[in-house]
């Protein structure tokens, strides 16, 4: 599989040089090529951390052919999503990366997005679900009770990535009854086993990373449409078993080139130790395995 051209860097052309990549196409935001602005479909703004974004730059409404859009860390001011006003972004987004990590809740404007389908917010989020009616897949930060999440759940969505785990068992109960197709945990201490993850029948993949309590992973026999079943960082996991069809990716990387077949019980694969201090989960960082922006 080929992979994905990086996304065209936004900036302002003060910093055209400042990027640490010189191999990326740029487009200045304040003087831009009239040819990129029609034809970039993958974007992603940037500026260095001292003089950040406080408003969208003008001409990302204006990008016919947009798709894509990540907000690099450091690049905007906390404010620039709730300062988005209707025609910020262009009709045709379908995927928006939000990675910064402020710690402040981020509360969705009065702004609909009614084409995208996939957000990522490292922090917590409250939105009206009108407002993204037809997104798909989100990735976000739960609070530690999960009171966000019910109103999240409203949403349409498929695909969940809870891209730091404050509960336990807790999470399927939350979950319980929901269409969800993926599902992704990341980053936790406190979930020691999956029981309870029956009650999420159409799971056809799962990645579990980063979760250093979980040891005993064998109710997935129960998830008869499980086709993909990723786990990476999680040292004590015990009980792997067979699912019906499909494949396992374990260890560090996810190998999208792994042949198809059935799931039997693999050994884990070894993982680097990178010491204790790398190996804490702690909620003040970022939770390891959140996304970043493609560089």
């Amino acid at each position: 599989m080929p992979d994905r051209p990086k996304p065209t860097v936004l900036l302002r052309s003060r910093h055209a040089t400042a990027f640490p990549d010189p191999s990326r196409e740029r487009l200045s935001v304040d003087r831009p090529d009239p040819e990129v602005l029609e034809r970039v479909e993958d974007a992603q703004l940037w500026a260095p951390r001292d003089d950040r974004f406080a408003r969208l730059p003008e001409i990302i409404g204006a990008m016919p052919a947009l798709r894509s859009l990540s907000i690099g860390a450091g690049s905007a001011e906390p404010s620039l999503i709730t300062r988005a006003e209707p025609g910020g972004f262009p009709e045709t987004l379908e995927e928006l990366r939000l990675l910064e990590e402020s710690g402040r809740i981020l509360v969705w404007p009065e702004l609909a997005l009614p084409r995208l389908r996939s957000l990522t917010v490292l922090g917590r989020l409250r939105v009206d679900p009108d407002m993204l009616p037809n997104l798909e897949h989100l990735a976000v930060v739960p609070d530690c009770a999960l009171r966000d999440l019910p109103q999240l759940l409203r949403l349409p969505l498929r695909g969940l990535e809870l891209l730091r785990l404050p509960v336990g068992g807790e999470i399927f109960e939350a979950l319980a009854g929901r269409p969800l197709e993926r599902l992704a945990l990341v980053s936790g201490t406190k979930l020691a086993s999956l029981d309870g993850i029956a009650a999420l029948p159409g799971l056809a993949s799962l990645r579990l990373k980063n979760l250093s309590g979980l040891a005993d992973i064998s109710a997935l026999r129960a998830l008869a449409e499980l086709t993909r079943l990723d786990i990476q960082y999680c040292r004590r996991t015990t009980g792997r078993t067979s699912c019906a069809r499909g494949r396992i990716v374990t260890g560090r990387a996810r190998r999208e080139d792994a042949p198809a077949g059935p799931l039997s019980a693999p050994r884990a694969a070894p993982v680097r130790r990178r010491g204790r201090r790398a190996r804490r989960c702690s909620a003040a960082r970022s939770p390891r395995g959140a996304p970043t922006a493609r560089s």
